[in-house]
């Protein structure tokens, strides 16, 4: 839980009997989904990150005297969503509402946040842009799909850039996804990834950065190697720079 001084202020003056807990994409299912040396190598870069949180938990409470927590009497945990098949039948029926004027893409961009990159988005653009030569593949048959808190001026530079369609609708990447059954997915680490690989069996390829000097620190390069050594685990591609 991530909630700064002001949202914890707000919620302190509910009494909360039960808290339930839903997934946040992609943390959930390294922690939670399956076990093998992926999570593990990832558990153990997220336990040094708990650690100095806890640290720093401590020192504002005690010292501060500034609370980073709120009072309930119950936590639930709900079941990841592709922990239950099920699940997709529902998906499908919700992406059905309302369908989209139908435009077919070779490929869909999945768009990322990427300021634990010294090189930003750059790098893995421009691979993004090698493959798709090599696959013949034209910047009109290539949408975009924004990162929901990607701002404006990042998204008209890739626009300007890569000449690759922007999907400007701000629906759901996987609604649109739906909307083009045979097209391959690209990404770095997104979690509708993880839906559309394991629910609906896309083809899904994500492009890795495989030098340490294109991470921030060695820690941000073991975190991000477990990540796509979970995303291969699970049937996708990785194309690696």
């Amino acid at each position: 839980m991530d909630l700064n001084t002001d949202e914890l202020n707000y919620v302190n003056n509910f009494i909360i009997n039960d808290w339930y807990v839903v997934e946040d994409g992609l943390v959930d299912y390294m922690l939670k989904y399956k076990f093998n040396l992926c999570s593990f190598l990832y558990k153990v870069v997220r336990f040094h990150d708990k650690l100095f949180s806890f640290i720093s938990k401590i020192i504002n409470e005690k010292v501060k005297n500034k609370k980073r927590s709120f009072k309930y009497n119950k936590k639930i945990s709900q079941t990841l969503i592709c922990q239950n098949l099920s699940y997709s039948d529902s998906l499908v029926q919700i992406h059905k509402c309302n369908p989209l004027k139908k435009n077919f893409y070779k490929v869909i961009i999945i768009g990322s946040l990427y300021d634990n990159f010294s090189k930003n988005f750059n790098s893995y653009y421009d691979l993004m842009i090698e493959e798709s030569n090599k696959r013949f593949i034209k910047s009109e048959n290539i949408l975009y799909i924004p990162h929901p808190r990607q701002n404006t001026k990042n998204i008209d530079l890739i626009a300007k850039k890569y000449s690759w369609i922007i999907d400007k609708s701000g629906l759901p990447a996987e609604k649109i996804i739906l909307e083009n059954r045979n097209t391959i997915l690209w990404s770095t680490s997104s979690s509708s990834i993880i839906y559309m690989k394991i629910l609906f069996n896309y083809e899904c390829e994500l492009f890795y950065l495989k030098y340490l000097k294109d991470y921030k620190d060695f820690k941000n390069y073991i975190k991000y190697s477990s990540i796509y050594c979970f995303f291969r685990s699970i049937g996708c591609k990785i194309i690696k720079e």
